[in-house]
């Protein structure tokens, strides 16, 4: 697959770069795929939470563990709760291979191959999501939710206002993809190439 495609090198979209849509010369939407995205999930009982985020801290310099509507970073990893009992680690480089012995007891598993994520950006992008999903966009902060587009589970990290991370099941990437490019070309759109997760 040409590496101007997105969903994913190894995924089955076929949108082209370029801009699109009524308002073409002046795009409201920008869709990007996000490579190189390294999602490791971690899973632990009550009784384990105060013992994580000792080791969260000493492994990743993480200060705490997220709450499940928020995000917090450090300088190789973000983390995500899309679960009460479930952490998301996110990362531009594998992270199971460094992972102490000790941390086994939280079932890592790497769920990289599974997800597939695409930035949308722009000064509709909420619009955008909002056509698909009712959640409220509005917060001044950064949040992580999860809702579903066209019954699909689906994970969405506002990281502005205008900057949003969607994170869908590989297997559903291509006709999400395409959905979102079809109600993106009402405000006009800009599919760009993919970028590293480290850019974002």
């Amino acid at each position: 697959m040409a590496r101007n495609s997105i969903l994913m090198p190894q995924g089955v979209m076929r949108l082209k770069t370029g801009r699109f849509g009524y308002n073409s010369n002046l795009p409201q939407i920008c869709l990007t795929e996000i490579e190189a995205l390294h999602i490791t999930q971690l899973s632990f009982f009550p009784d384990q939470i105060r013992a994580l985020k000792l080791a969260l801290k000493k492994q990743f310099n993480l200060p705490d563990m997220p709450h499940q509507d928020s995000m917090i970073k450090s300088r190789s990893v973000s983390a995500v709760r899309p679960e009460i009992n479930k952490i998301w680690l996110f990362s531009s480089s594998p992270v199971l291979v460094d992972l102490p012995a000790s941390m086994g007891k939280y079932f890592p598993l790497d769920l990289s191959a599974s997800r597939v994520g695409i930035k949308i950006s722009g000064s509709c992008a909420q619009t955008l999501i909002n056509r698909f999903a009712a959640l409220d966009l509005t917060s001044d902060k950064s949040c992580f939710m999860s809702s579903c587009i066209h019954h699909v589970q689906t994970h969405i990290l506002k990281i502005n206002s205008e900057e949003f991370l969607v994170f869908v099941p590989r297997s559903f990437s291509e006709s999400i993809g395409h959905s979102l490019f079809d109600v993106a070309c009402q405000f006009g759109i800009k599919v760009a190439p993919v970028i590293p997760y480290k850019e974002i």
